[in-house]
């Protein structure tokens, strides 16, 4: 067949699929070739003609920009990526996510031309994660906490923590039950990556999985993809990073005194000063053997009586923390009038709605005639 749509980049095909979360086959359907035609067009050995093509676009919802500009793709990335119960996620739910990580690195790498993000800031690495015991993975949250310039109590936000320092922080839409979070390390770029998903239905179960996935990149910098993808190595690594997601959380010199009887009822009061669950609380009393496991099956028992697996109280009342440093990166360009809008989204190839998700903006924020922007000027003229 010959090439109808020169510079076509068939790997951004695919990246749309899958982020659109469909298969070849319904694709061909809904766009009237072949399954073995939309192969061809993804492996780079067709092009699409000018018809297929505009029925694509329509299909995904993708501007033609995409499909002309080559992107990062996940195979040249060289990375680790951490997953959360990885085992029993599906790995178009894992390839869609990824994909909108490396998009997010794309369009900050647009960014980048006009600010300045803050630097990764991490305690020094020399960690053998193969050896860590649970002490040492303590150590290690002290550390952290010390380098970061963090008392022994509470910790007010944790997303904003992790921007502070350096770490580039979104929440998604992951549509999926089995995913909730998922952490890398871009080799390249040096940036550490945090994704979150929309779907968590606990905020103090949130910002478990932020803390969770600063474990990996505290405690795992020198995992590589084969030996996180070793079911021998796999919960060796995730319950690291779960002692020390408790440890940054409830540091034992603090979070021990305030256990005045281990009971649910003081877990509940606890729960507001601390910010983490009632469930998390009795795992760390067992952990730090202020409990034994015997008192702690008790108390999952008693708790499940009282219907808390389906949500604890004050989950309903609590606002989840949200990133926001990508979202003040686009404010601060368009509010100092560095770009327009419309300069931003012509520069960049993605949908702007996808743009506006990934950087956790309201809906309608990159659109000059959207109901957000005129409600926006019209609150600005009340104060003139």
């Amino acid at each position: 067949m010959p090439t109808s749509s020169p510079g076509f980049v068939g790997s951004r095909l695919r990246e749309a699929r899958e982020v659109r979360q469909l298969t070849a086959v319904s694709l061909a359907e809904m766009v009237d070739v072949t399954p073995a035609t939309v192969s061809a067009y993804e492996n780079g050995h067709w092009t699409p003609s000018p018809e297929v093509l505009a029925k694509i676009t329509e299909t995904l919802n993708f501007r033609t920009e995409f499909f002309f500009r080559p992107g990062i793709r996940l195979e040249d990335t060289r990375q680790t990526i951490f997953e959360r119960s990885k085992s029993s996620t599906t790995k178009s739910t894992r390839r869609r996510a990824q994909h909108q990580r490396t998009w997010l690195r794309e369009i900050l790498q647009y960014l980048d031309q006009f600010v300045t993000l803050p630097a990764p800031n991490f305690p020094p690495d020399g960690l053998d994660w193969s050896r860590l015991e649970d002490e040492a993975i303590e150590e290690s949250a002290r550390r952290t906490r010390r380098h970061w310039n963090l008392g022994d109590g509470p910790i007010s936000n944790v997303t904003l923590l992790a921007e502070k320092n350096g770490i580039i922080v979104t929440m998604v839409p992951m549509n999926a039950r089995d995913l909730s979070a998922f952490s890398t390390l871009d080799h390249d770029d040096q940036r550490p990556y945090i994704v979150l998903g929309t779907d968590i239905p606990s905020p103090f179960r949130t910002r478990f999985n932020v803390c969770h996935e600063l474990g990996h990149l505290v405690l795992h910098r020198t995992v590589t993809p084969l030996e996180f993808q070793d079911q021998r190595y796999f919960k060796m690594i995730e319950s690291q990073a779960d002692r020390f997601a408790a440890a940054l959380l409830t540091p034992a010199s603090t979070f021990s005194p305030d256990i005045t009887a281990p009971t649910l009822d003081v877990f509940r009061t606890l729960k507001p000063r601390w910010r983490t669950s009632i469930k998390m609380m009795v795992y760390r009393a067992q952990e730090l053997n202020i409990i034994d496991r015997e008192e702690a099956r008790r108390l999952y028992i008693n708790y499940n009586r009282r219907g808390w697996n389906r949500g604890e109280p004050l989950d309903r009342e609590t606002e989840v923390e949200k990133p926001r440093l990508v979202r003040r990166v686009f404010e601060a360009i368009i509010d100092n009038d560095v770009l327009e809008r419309s300069q931003i989204v012509a520069a960049l190839p993605f949908n702007r709605e996808d743009i506006e998700q990934l950087a956790n903006l309201p809906h309608g924020y990159l659109d000059e005639e959207s109901a957000y922007n005129q409600a926006i000027r019209d609150l600005e003229g009340l104060f003139q």
